[in-house]
């Protein structure tokens, strides 16, 4: 500490203890060069009583706030008062370590109202306080500190799902009044049932239907063994991703190449069909083709015998109860048989073919351009209808 600077002789002298909050000291005696404690001394009560710096004692005159000051009388010399201020500030000094509440003191001479530090404990970060300590603020209780895992939404029962179904796209007007249409009813899913496009690349398809939900099968128009390229084959078979299946609700879907090897296809979808947990719930089964399993008569494109003999084939495994439907395209006309079970779309854009009915085939529509479109109940259940790209109902 450094050394104190002396000041010339002086009246009545304020010595102020700096405590820590919360702490209450008792009064001091300045007994010499030993401080004592004062009894029955009242937080915010005045003690007048002062004795003469002479006879070695000093009072407390007040505690507040947790501050002591204490009073002492100057001495009648400057020679003494000089003397007794070692004496106080010596004793102030060795139990202001000894009590480590004492944080620091500081005299002020009232007649001239000057002060000064005469004594700042070292290093203490005890003492950092203010002098009036503002309350802290305590925060609110931590819940849980880890947050807590959301409840998982359950699973919504699901309600109607729609599926759009049409094949025989091309790029003219009326290919893209139908696409315009299928877009704005705004479908579950489309399947596109070949001939996609009739270009040497899937470029428009892309960029119109390759935007929604879909799925699609090959053409004729999209296989080299036929009427299209090794490399549009390869990007066709890239983009659809054959073979496929899908659920939607409780009816399965299946996707194949009519122009693939159909041996190969026909031991997949057969091992679908033969799963017991596959087929759970399961109330009918679509094959999605382009070349047709049945046509109406005076059809352009006649049933194929090796597609014949897949249809029949996969019918055979479809288990008892679950109906068997052929979704096809390749005849570009809007057809079906009485009992819903052979579907033609193939009015996607392209000028229409021959077309005929009977009493299997009860509906065929060679005049309008349009879709096909299922909706399926969640028990399974389906129905559909015929659109035209106006969205009249054809049938």
């Amino acid at each position: 500490m450094s050394d104190v600077k002396r000041k010339k002789p002086w009246t009545t002298i304020f010595i102020t203890i700096i405590v820590t909050a919360g702490v209450t000291l008792g009064g001091l005696y300045v007994v010499g060069s030993h401080i004592q404690e004062q009894p029955n001394l009242v937080d915010n009560q005045t003690n007048t009583n002062n004795t003469d710096i002479e006879g070695n004692i000093t009072s407390v005159t007040e505690l507040k706030n947790g501050t002591l000051i204490l009073s002492v009388q100057s001495a009648p010399s400057e020679e003494k008062e000089l003397k007794y201020q070692d004496n106080i500030m010596n004793a102030i000094k060795k139990e202001a370590d000894e009590f480590s509440n004492v944080c620091s003191i500081q005299i002020t001479t009232k007649d001239n109202n000057e002060s000064r530090v005469i004594y700042e404990k070292p290093n203490s970060l005890a003492c950092k306080f203010e002098e009036e300590p503002k309350p802290i603020p305590i925060p609110p209780p931590i819940v849980n500190e880890t947050p807590p895992i959301p409840t998982p939404t359950p699973t919504p029962i699901e309600g109607d799902k729609k599926i759009i179904v049409v094949g025989d796209i091309g790029t003219n007007t009326d290919s893209k009044n139908v696409f315009n249409a299928i877009q704005n009813k705004k479908p579950d899913v489309v399947a596109l049932l070949g001939d996609l496009g009739y270009g040497s690349d899937l470029q428009w398809l892309k960029s119109t239907y390759g935007k929604l939900n879909m799925v699609c099968v090959p053409g004729n128009h999209e296989s080299s063994n036929e009427d299209g390229t090794a490399s549009l084959q390869s990007e066709t078979q890239q983009f659809c991703s054959l073979p496929w299946y899908f659920k939607l609700n409780n009816v399965l879907f299946l996707g194949i190449n009519t122009n693939g090897n159909l041996d190969t296809q026909l031991g997949q979808a057969q091992e679908i069909v033969m799963n017991a947990k596959q087929m759970q719930g399961v109330k009918e089964v679509h094959l999605l083709t382009h070349k047709p399993c049945a046509v109406p008569p005076n059809a352009h494109h006649p049933v194929e015998s090796k597609v014949k003999t897949f249809c029949d084939s996969l019918k055979a495994k479809v288990p008892t109860g679950v109906k068997f439907v052929n979704d096809a395209g390749h005849n570009h006309v809007m057809s079906a048989s009485k009992d819903g079970s052979y579907i033609t779309s193939g009015a996607g854009g392209r000028s229409h073919y021959t077309c005929g009915t009977s009493t299997i085939f009860t509906f065929c529509d060679n005049v309008h351009f349009g879709y096909l479109e299922y909706i399926i109940k969640p028990d399974g259940t389906s129905s559909y209808k015929f659109y035209d790209y106006n969205g009249k109902v054809i049938q």
